[in-house]
């Protein structure tokens, strides 16, 4: 079974996360995964080759009480490997997750794997295909083709979660799986907003870091057959002027890093509104409103010293007049709540080691981006500190209908992460 074929096995096996959770009565809280069943696939293929292989549990199946009714929730796991002999070790690592079916396309059409030539070039078409079951099909084909040296092992890490919380890549580095790792490698997508040149290969050497900011807006409620009555402030008139003012604020924290001279060594920080939630459609003025703030770093700057900056931005608008204190209480900002921590955005040296091997390693010109998106690569550069390097096939359409990866790029990513793991 080549990696082409393999891949198509891959597509062809529900491993859909569904972006849900629940919470427990004790405010636990839970994900509704479903990646078990690819992992049972990808273990024996492992176990044949020679890989020592466990499953790390990342979540216990347990039964919950959630609004008084019984809720199952599955167990996860990551599927952890390892092969070879010495201190250290090389790790690729991989998340086996996929995002949910997009309109536009039927599950079946979604889980079965279709090959088409467009413009002359072979494509795969298939849920994950792109994001990232060619790299996993890529990270088992290799390591069970190529010949691990002497004196150093080869870690796998196949991994749940990472389309929503990233549980899986969490719980992993709070483990002794990664204590002699030396360099992570993950062939997932690199997407850079600025075109590349075709005839170079893309190497990833770091992503934006992300938090949600939430801020929870006051108002006094009241009757709405007498809104315009003298003291009366409606939550939801103040979260849109909240909203107008993070808008401009966006705009005034733009800030570009830049890596190299090269147009597509830069990357650009963003910011947005995403969320805004207010009243109950009733003929009641709203006493409270939330308002989410998204926003993207660059290296250099903290999620830390952003919260910060916008509690300053509120204290201002206060004192402009533009907002006026409630019963003492005024507008405030937090970090939105999620499971896993935030995390900054990581950068590799061009000049690190690794790096260099790599440009040995692909017999072509090379490209040094950095992703816009955040992924498990964040928490392994927060946690591990060690070269986090992406080197993914060429595809489009993740997250979306249709998600196709280019066969020729998958061929030869296999052969790149053979030479690395014999370099």
């Amino acid at each position: 079974m080549n990696v082409i074929e393999l891949l198509k096995k891959l597509i062809a096996i529900n491993s859909i996360n569904p972006f849900t959770t629940v919470t427990s009565e004790d405010g636990k809280v839970y994900g509704i995964g479903n990646e078990e069943k690819i992992l049972d696939f990808i273990e024996p293929l492992l176990v044949d080759g020679g890989f020592s292989c466990k499953r790390q549990i990342v979540q216990e199946h347990c039964i919950i009480s959630v609004d008084g009714k019984a809720v199952s929730v599955p167990k996860r796991t990551n599927l952890l490997c390892e092969k070879g002999s010495g201190n250290s070790s090389i790790l690729f690592s991989g998340h086996v997750d996929t995002v949910e079916v997009k309109s536009g396309w039927t599950e079946q059409e979604a889980l079965t794997p279709m090959e088409k030539v467009v413009g002359g070039k072979r494509r795969i078409y298939g849920l994950g295909s792109n994001d990232m079951l060619a790299g996993i099909a890529v990270m088992i084909r290799s390591a069970l083709d190529a010949e691990i040296p002497g004196g150093r092992k080869l870690k796998l890490a196949f991994l749940c979660d990472e389309e929503f919380w990233s549980i899986g890549v969490n719980a992993l580095c709070g483990s002794s799986f990664l204590d002699d790792v030396e360099v992570i490698f993950v062939p997932e997508i690199g997407e850079s907003d600025l075109s590349t040149p075709v005839d170079k290969k893309t190497v990833c050497l770091g992503r934006m870091g992300r938090c949600e900011f939430e801020f929870t807006v006051p108002g006094t409620g009241g009757h709405g057959a007498v809104s315009r009555k003298n003291g009366l402030v409606n939550a939801a008139t103040d979260a849109a002027k909240l909203v107008l003012a993070l808008e401009s604020y966006a705009y005034q924290i733009e800030k570009t890093f830049t890596f190299g001279d090269e147009p597509w060594e830069k990357i650009t920080n963003s910011a947005f509104v995403n969320r805004i939630d207010a009243g109950m459609g009733g003929l009641s003025i709203p006493d409270h409103a939330k308002v989410i703030f998204d926003r993207s770093f660059v290296p250099g700057e903290k999620i830390a010293n952003e919260l910060v900056l916008l509690q300053g931005l509120v204290d201002a608008l206060y004192v402009n007049g533009t907002f006026k204190e409630v019963s003492g209480e005024k507008i405030s900002v937090r970090e939105r709540y999620r499971p896993t921590p935030a995390s900054d955005a990581y950068v590799v040296s061009k000049e690190s080691n690794w790096v260099k091997k790599i440009q040995t390693v692909i017999n072509r010109g090379i490209v040094f981006t950095m992703g816009n998106s955040v992924a498990d690569e964040n928490v392994y550069a927060r946690t591990v500190k060690v070269p986090v390097i992406v080197i993914g096939p060429i595809g489009e359409d993740c997250h979306s209908a249709h998600e196709w990866v280019d066969i020729g790029s998958v061929e030869e990513l296999y052969e790149i992460y053979k030479k690395i793991i014999m370099c």
